[in-house]
């Protein structure tokens, strides 16, 4: 069980926090989205905790601009709008992560 799901939380929580970042932007999403319940009267803030480095990119902003361009691609498959070809992948992010 993960801490979101847990009923007696979710009836106070505003503050979503995701400290381990999962490859897949729906299951972020959707904890975050438990916070935005039936009844919510508070604001909502949502926190990325992340590493970065002035003279490269960390694996989290990597993971974090994927992740990004995940929901990107979802929404627009999803809505119909824009237009994907193979320019739009690049081989390069699917080799190992030094």
């Amino acid at each position: 069980m993960t801490p979101a799901s847990h009923p007696d939380r979710r009836a106070i929580a505003n503050h979503v926090i995701h400290f381990t970042r999962t490859w897949n932007p729906a299951k972020e999403d959707q904890a975050t989205d438990r916070a935005y319940r039936i009844g919510q009267t508070k604001d909502v803030f949502v926190y990325y905790p992340t590493v970065a480095a002035a003279d490269f990119k960390t694996f989290d902003v990597k993971l974090d601009e994927l992740l990004e361009r995940k929901r990107s691609l979802a929404s627009d498959m999803l809505n119909g709008s824009g237009e994907i070809g193979l320019r739009d992948f690049d081989v390069d992010e699917l080799r190992p992560v030094d």
